[in-house]
C-alpha cells in the first residue's frame, strides 16, 4: 500500500489468479474483499447485482471484457459511486501489464478516449475504506442510540418504518435490517401495547 501510495511501481510475481495478483499491486484494503467474477451482461439480474454492490463493505475486484469495459465502469458511476478509488489492471504478467490508479469517475473519463483492449480487473474500493478515507464513520462506530435518533427524525417525517431505515441505511452505511429491527423498536415505545386484562 505504502509504495503504491508513493508512487513506486508495484510489480507481482505470476500466482494462481488475476484478481489476487491485481488486490495485491491494487494498494487497497487487502484484510476483507470480495470476488464478483464477470457481472451479469444486461438486465434484471445484471440490475439487482450492481445494486447490491452500493453497501458492499469489502474491497471489490471483478473481471471485465474489453467490450463491456465502458458500461461497466458508466453503471458503477450512475450508482454515485464516482469518488471510490479503482484500480484497473490490465494484460497481468503480460508484456503489456498496466495499472491504472484513478477513482471511477477518472476512470469514465479516461476510456472515452482510450480504446479498451486487452483483458480487465477491476479493483474497486469498499465502503468502510471509502468513508473511512473521506472522514465518515463506519457500520461498526454507530450506537444503537444515534441510529434510533436518525430513524426518530426519519419517521417524524412522515416515512414509514421501512422508509426510514432505508433512508438511514443509505445515509450510514448500516444494515436495513438492522436499522428496520431498530424502527419496529422506536415504534413499540412510542405507542406501547396496554395490558390485557
Amino acid at each position: 500500500r505504502l509504495a503504491v501510495q508513493n508512487g513506486i511501481k508495484v510489480s507481482v510475481i505470476p500466482g494462481p489468479s488475476a484478481l489476487l495478483s491485481a488486490l495485491a499491486a491494487s494498494g487497497l484494503d487487502t484484510g476483507r474483499f470480495i470476488y464478483e467474477g464477470f457481472l451479469p451482461s444486461k438486465g434484471k439480474d445484471r440490475k439487482l447485482r450492481l445494486e447490491a454492490l452500493i453497501q458492499e463493505r469489502r474491497t471489490l475486484i471483478f473481471y471485465e471484457a474489453p467490450h463491456r469495459l465502458r458500461k461497466t465502469l458508466a453503471d458503477l458511476a450512475d450508482l454515485n459511486l464516482g469518488p471510490r478509488r479503482l484500480v484497473i489492471a490490465r494484460e497481468l504478467t503480460k508484456a503489456y501489464e498496466e495499472f491504472l490508479y484513478l477513482t471511477l469517475e477518472e476512470s469514465v473519463s479516461y476510456y472515452e478516449s482510450v480504446e479498451p483492449r486487452g483483458e480487465f480487473t477491476l479493483v474497486l474500493e469498499g465502503l468502510d475504506e471509502y468513508r473511512n478515507r473521506i472522514g465518515l464513520k463506519t457500520e461498526d462506530d454507530w450506537t444503537d442510540e444515534t441510529l434510533k435518533t436518525l430513524l426518530a427524525k426519519a419517521l417524524a417525517e412522515g416515512l414509514g418504518t421501512r422508509g426510514a431505515a432505508r433512508r438511514v441505511a443509505e445515509d450510514t452505511g448500516v444494515g436495513r435490517k438492522k436499522l428496520y429491527q431498530l424502527a419496529l423498536e422506536l415504534d413499540q415505545e412510542k405507542s406501547p401495547r396496554s395490558p390485557e386484562l
